[in-house]
């Protein structure tokens, strides 16, 4: 449990309720980033043998959690998965980033040159950024989880807690920084889930940089919100297409980006062609080096060249 202090900018720094902590899975972590972990390096004490709230946070007690849900289509109405996730805060970190992953798919383009082009449906760099900050900021004296929602044309990532410090978005924007868990920062930071503090918007913004969408952020009294476009949904629906691609071919080259390699009848599947219209896009594929066949020739599999 989190002890509460009048200032919310300094509740981190404040000891636990709870000091029957441990760290183990912490520990792993630090191990695996070859990060020394010290409990006074990472400023986890309020006062010699006291922890603080961030070690609470850290620590495998924590009792802090997030969601995530995945939708279909572009509203709330029909949930395809929804989870709650617990652990540590660098745990559950760790554990959205690997679950958006899972949801973040690659549209192949052909470019006319020998590569091809692969493009993810949200730039990695900016999930990363707007879901550290989103942990980095939050306020955690307020009791509603940080949420991720994936939508099929977006992202929404809310944290609790509006921007501290009487500054407005346009000041976030224009670079100036909101001093909010500086401690909890500062464990971030050593363990490498931070990079140069205080640009998160500006490198969400840099994320985007060449596609035609851009991130949206909605700033109330008690959240903020972030919004990420599905660079992929919104490219097809601008080249009035239902699916994610441009064509057949590149349906296909991004089936295998994603699978690695499939049989015939399982992108045949995919697309909902016949044998024959199947057979035809591969052969023209193989023809134009972009694809290969591998396998035993009764059942070939396809992998992208």
């Amino acid at each position: 449990m989190l002890q509460q202090n009048n200032d919310n900018d300094l509740f981190d720094a404040e000891p636990a309720k709870n000091q029957d902590l441990s760290f183990e899975k912490l520990k792993k972590q630090a191990q695996t980033k070859n990060v020394t972990f010290n409990i006074r390096a990472l400023h986890l004490l309020q006062s010699p043998n006291i922890y603080n709230n961030t070690a609470f946070l850290v620590s495998d007690q924590n009792t802090v959690t997030s969601k995530v849900a995945i939708f279909q289509g572009t509203d709330v109405m029909i949930f395809k998965d929804k989870r709650e996730i617990s652990g540590p805060i660098t745990t559950q970190i760790d554990e959205l980033l690997y679950f958006i992953d899972l949801n973040n798919h690659t549209r192949v383009e052909i470019t006319g040159k020998p590569q091809h082009h692969e493009i993810k449906d949200f730039p990695n760099e900016a999930i990363r950024e707007a879901l550290v900050n989103a942990f980095t900021h939050r306020d955690y004296l307020l009791h509603s989880p940080i949420k991720v929602e994936i939508f099929d044309d977006r992202i929404e990532i809310l944290s609790p807690g509006g921007i501290p410090d009487g500054l407005t978005l346009a000041d976030i924007k224009g670079g100036m920084t909101a001093a909010r868990n500086l401690h909890l920062i500062h464990v971030l930071d050593k363990l490498n889930y931070i990079e140069n503090y205080g640009t998160g918007i500006s490198r969400i913004y840099a994320a985007y940089k060449g596609t035609d969408q851009q991130p949206h952020f909605e700033v109330y009294p008690n959240s903020f919100k972030v919004i990420l476009p599905n660079i992929n949904w919104h490219s097809a629906q601008n080249n009035a297409t239902s699916f994610h691609f441009i064509n057949n071919e590149q349906a296909v080259l991004s089936f295998l980006a994603d699978s690695g390699r499939s049989t015939r009848k399982d992108i045949q599947l995919k697309l909902g062609t016949g044998p024959y219209q199947t057979r035809r896009i591969l052969r023209k594929l193989i023809g134009k080096g972009k694809i290969k066949q591998t396998g035993h020739f009764v059942n070939p599999e396809y992998e992208i060249s």
